[in-house]
């Protein structure tokens, strides 16, 4: 059974990346025929709104990390500096979370997580904004930097967090499609806090 349950998993990620990739061919079809901008980071403070700021990450090296905060009138650069063991640390990790389910223990995600809040950025000007844009780099995709500690308590709890895969993608033109679409999510398994789960009808 445990083999056929990570079987499937790989399946359902399989079909999630292919979903993914038809969304991302169809939303460059609408904007055909536009050139592409040219990438600064005027351009990048430009698409900024008063309360957001962008959290970029590069890794220059396997241990030197450069993290770059950005918002509409400021970019302020870090460089994070960790031993090879962190970083092999960092990688072991990232590949645990990978493999978390909702039925994981709880405990053992947080404890996973919390050496990694060390990789938000030491700006104080963020506590003005209400919404982070993320974009990290390499390993880094795995790790969920939503669920890491800020200031005592989950970053998701303090901002709106959205994920991008790089500063070009926030220059990108996007025009909703005039035809209308569903993508509907559906579950098989839940439960209302103070009750039990109740067995699926038969078919």
């Amino acid at each position: 059974q445990g083999t056929a349950n990570k079987k499937r998993v790989a399946e359902l990620k399989a079909e999630r990346q292919t979903l993914w990739d038809l969304l991302s061919i169809q939303r460059y079809r609408e904007v055909k025929g536009t050139k592409l901008p040219v990438f600064s980071v005027a351009a990048v403070q430009a698409v900024l709104d008063a309360d957001e700021a962008v959290v970029y990450y590069y890794w220059l090296d396997k241990q030197n990390l450069l993290v770059i905060t950005i918002d509409q009138r400021r970019v302020e650069p870090e460089l994070r500096t960790i031993t090879l063991e962190r970083r092999k640390s960092l990688e072991v990790d990232a590949k645990t979370i990978l493999e978390l389910t909702p039925k994981s223990n709880k405990t053992r995600a947080d404890k996973l997580l919390q050496p990694w809040s060390m990789l938000l950025p030491e700006v104080t000007w963020l506590k003005e904004k209400r919404r982070l844009i993320l974009s990290p780099h390499q390993v880094l995709h795995a790790l969920p930097f939503h669920a890491l500690t800020w200031e005592g308590a989950p970053l998701i709890q303090r901002y709106a967090v959205t994920y991008v895969p790089n500063l070009s993608s926030l220059l990108i033109p996007y025009t909703p499609a005039t035809q209308r679409r569903v993508l509907a999510v559906g579950i098989h398994e839940y439960q209302v806090p103070g009750y039990p789960v109740d067995p699926l009808p038969s078919a």
